[in-house]
């Protein structure tokens, strides 16, 4: 049997950007924000170099 876990407010953590509650336990920041950004930073070389071809 699976023991129940409960949400402990020690382990859950509050984005201050965009208010998304995590697993402080599996992630160090944000996974939306730094999912955002590493999406934003992958369009932007992509464009970049559409541009100069």
């Amino acid at each position: 049997m699976i023991p129940y876990i409960t949400n402990n407010h020690e382990v859950w953590a509050t984005c201050q950007q965009c208010g998304y509650e995590y697993d402080r336990r599996v992630w160090d920041t944000c996974p939306r924000c730094a999912g955002r950004k590493l999406k934003n930073t992958s369009n932007n070389a992509k464009n970049g170099l559409d541009r100069n071809n």
